[in-house]
């Protein structure tokens, strides 16, 4: 199943229902820069491997893969919104038990949201738990690699490993000093 789920902006958010018609459902939440499918195509063996057993959901954050919107949009609320849609769709499509599995980007915006109605969650290849040394981090990521450039108040350029430039908005930086997801 392939639904289009829409986040509070009115952006389609390109999803992909797999796996056992159960009474768990597992939201798989991607990193920053990627898509539904994870680097690698991380959460499509993922998928595999849980669908015998659960329902697996995968989406595309607004911005990012087949979903709507512009990628120099995205900041961690647009995030945490894209991701509250989903749960949101998933309890009244399916109901039952959510379990969410969160990598990298996503296990920031998972903490930052917060959900209270998931039974679980699981991070992998977690990101810093401070929001304004994880922007520090991804500043000098970015302005490490050739033809990378960081403008606070416009289009920073972020080249990535597959060839790609990634496009990130001024209010990704503002957001993400403002935020603290860990309650530190």
């Amino acid at each position: 199943m392939h639904p289009k789920i829409r986040n509070s902006k009115g952006e389609r958010l390109d999803t992909v229902v797999e796996g056992s018609n159960t009474h768990l459902s597992v939201i798989l939440v991607h990193g920053f820069g990627t898509s539904k499918d994870e680097n690698g195509k991380l959460f499509i063996d993922i998928s595999k491997a849980l669908a015998p057993k659960a329902r697996v959901i995968r989406f595309d954050f607004s911005g990012y893969g087949q979903s709507e919107g512009r990628q120099e949009d995205v900041d961690l609320d647009k995030m945490a919104d894209d991701l509250a849609a989903i749960i949101t769709w998933v309890r009244a499509e399916y109901g039952g038990r959510i379990v969410i599995l969160a990598h990298s980007m996503g296990s920031l915006v998972t903490r930052y949201l917060a959900p209270d109605t998931i039974e679980k969650i699981i991070f992998t290849g977690v990101t810093l738990p401070d929001a304004k040394a994880h922007a520090a981090s991804t500043i000098a990521r970015l302005q490490s690699r050739p033809g990378g450039e960081f403008h606070e108040d416009g289009i920073s350029l972020y080249p990535r490993k597959d060839g790609t430039i990634q496009k990130i908005g001024p209010t990704y930086w503002k957001v993400l000093r403002r935020v603290d997801p860990v309650g530190l």
